[in-house]
């Protein structure tokens, strides 16, 4: 694990059905949930997506939560609560940089304060920022795989992380 990713970054990935960091990742327990919730309000409140894109969006969502390795926050709530009432956050914020913390990872937030703040004690870094650089090593190992194996490693990538998911 590299990666602890919070809702916001969750989200952005996955609107841009980019799966592949997810598997170096870790979250905590509810990001599932907040993560649904910005979809709804996506779509009921703001009207920014169509019913069938959120339901698409949320199965999805089901998929990478099938993968990704969710860390439990249950023994952490003291730590959580101290960082909140210190850093003026939101519980929910805590618990992904307690959970960063604890476990040395780097925190994906597309969530510029607690991002800023988090700076403090953990490396971070936005889902853009990740999709770049993840994207430069993607296109150095698809070269090395279609030189070798005259393969395209990349095209059927999503196909296999979603039959994994499936397992």
């Amino acid at each position: 694990m590299r990666y602890l990713f919070d809702a916001s970054s969750i989200v952005n990935l996955v609107k841009k059905n980019f799966v592949e960091p997810f598997i170096e990742g870790a979250t905590v327990e509810l990001a599932f949930y907040e993560s649904i919730n910005a979809l709804w309000k996506e779509y009921v409140l703001l009207g920014h997506i169509k019913e069938k894109v959120a339901v698409e969006l949320v199965e999805a969502l089901e998929d990478i939560f099938n993968v990704i390795k969710v860390l439990s926050t249950r023994s952490m709530g003291k730590e959580v609560f101290e960082i909140a009432s210190n850093e003026r956050i939101t519980i929910y914020d805590a618990s992904y940089l307690c959970a960063a913390i604890r476990n040395k990872l780097t925190l994906v937030s597309d969530d510029e304060k607690l991002r800023g703040m988090s700076s403090k004690y953990v490396n971070t870094t936005t889902s853009q920022q990740l999709d770049k650089k993840l994207e430069k090593v993607k296109l150095l190992f698809n070269g090395f795989c279609h030189k070798l194996y005259g393969i395209d490693y990349f095209h059927w990538y999503p196909v296999m992380f979603t039959s994994l998911s499936k397992h």
